[in-house]
């Protein structure tokens, strides 16, 4: 499946969903990269996942939480244009004004009001690091584990984890430390935690499970994780 898709903004969406068992994966991703030279990438992220439907809408709520097993999927949505990636004022400024009216006349403090840091949605066994999320990390080789793989590319860095892309399959007991490596190298220039927990598949704030099922999947790779 190909999906393109754009806004109302200097932004544009580019999706090729492909079986998982395709030869030549590692090319493909090696294409990608060379077509995206020169152009001002802001977040991106490649790695196996669930492709959405091929017609309508992706209907992420419904997915179930297979995280579970396989633990380096990509279920995130990567919109571009989503507030987890750029800062909407008047996103924030709604947000706060519904805080408000949630807490029916009591005072909140300054520190207290919405707010977020955008960033990376999510990572992937390459993710992309442009704009201004670079001058929020350490772009340096020496920071990073042999599984780890650092690329320059001009308009962007590329952070690549272990020679291929994997499932993170529990049942084949895949070792996932490069891409726990990866997160906590690419930590700082995350998405807010909270951004990430409420566009994460099945989240729900009505239901108690789901919003465990979404912290779970935002903290896959995260040290408690790596230690559990």
């Amino acid at each position: 499946m190909l999906a393109l898709a754009h806004a109302p903004l200097p932004m544009a969406e580019i999706r090729i969903e492909l079986p998982w068992q395709a030869e030549g994966a590692l090319d493909l991703m090696a294409q990608v990269d060379a077509a995206l030279e020169g152009v001002p990438v802001p977040t991106g992220y490649m790695g196996y996942g669930f492709a959405p439907r091929a017609l309508g809408v992706n209907y992420v709520s419904f997915v179930p939480p297979a995280q579970r097993r396989y633990r380096c999927a990509l279920m995130m949505d990567p919109v571009p244009f989503s507030p987890l990636v750029r800062h909407d004022q008047s996103f924030v400024t709604m947000r706060r004004l519904e805080q408000k009216r949630a807490a029916k006349g009591r005072a909140i403090g300054e520190a207290g009001l919405f707010d977020y840091v955008p960033g990376l949605p999510d990572v992937g066994c390459r993710t992309y690091i442009g704009g201004a999320l670079r001058d929020r990390l350490a772009v340096t080789s020496e920071a990073l584990g042999p599984d780890l793989t650092i690329d320059d590319r001009g308009t962007f860095t590329t952070l690549t984890a272990g020679p291929a892309p994997i499932w993170g399959d529990l049942n084949l007991n895949e070792d996932i430390s490069a891409y726990q490596a990866a997160f906590a190298y690419l930590e700082p220039v995350m998405s807010d935690w909270n951004m990430r927990v409420r566009s994460a598949p099945g989240y729900s704030i009505k239901d108690k499970e789901r919003v465990r099922q979404a912290k779970a999947y935002v903290d896959r790779f995260a040290v408690a994780e790596q230690q559990a």
